[in-house]
């Protein structure tokens, strides 16, 4: 017995019955995309200083595919601090202490009242597969930064 499924049904439309997925991916795939395309890597990073001293790169993925970044977002949990956080999202070929060959700028994401968001003017937003990408604090952040939340959006290419 075969399967049936009717798709949603819009105003003035009959519904349209379709008996194998297939045909039914094939007739939406723009609609489906549109649902499950955009991917988010999130994390929060507890004492930045400390982190700094040990590392100034936080890795956050490696890259199974070739993606293209849609959003990034910071929030620190000050947004009066003495000092704003100056940092860049990167990618490079390998995360080896000394190495991230061949780092590329995502974006400069400097925080302006402790908050940094961009959905678009990425540096290169496009990373191939088999990239790191991660966050590099461009110095020491202030005291006030006891921690701050990361996040970005991605779409696979």
């Amino acid at each position: 017995m075969t399967a049936t499924y009717t798709a949603p049904k819009t105003m003035g439309a009959e519904p349209t019955i379709y008996t194998d997925w297939n045909t039914y991916i094939r007739d939406n795939i723009e609609w489906i995309k549109t649902r499950v395309d955009a991917q988010r890597v999130r994390g929060l990073i507890s004492n930045p200083q400390a982190m700094y001293l040990q590392r100034a790169q936080i890795v956050m993925i490696r890259t199974d595919a070739a993606i293209t970044i849609t959003r990034i977002h910071i929030h620190g949990s000050d947004l009066t601090p003495g000092a704003e956080l100056a940092g860049d999202l990167k990618f490079a070929d390998d995360i080896n202490t000394g190495g991230f060959a061949n780092a590329t700028v995502i974006d400069i994401c400097d925080t302006t009242s402790g908050v940094f968001t961009a959905t678009s003017s990425f540096d290169d937003a496009t990373v191939p597969s088999g990239k790191y990408i991660y966050f590099q604090m461009d110095a020491s952040p202030n005291a006030d930064w006891k921690d701050f939340y990361i996040e970005f959006y991605y779409t696979y290419d």
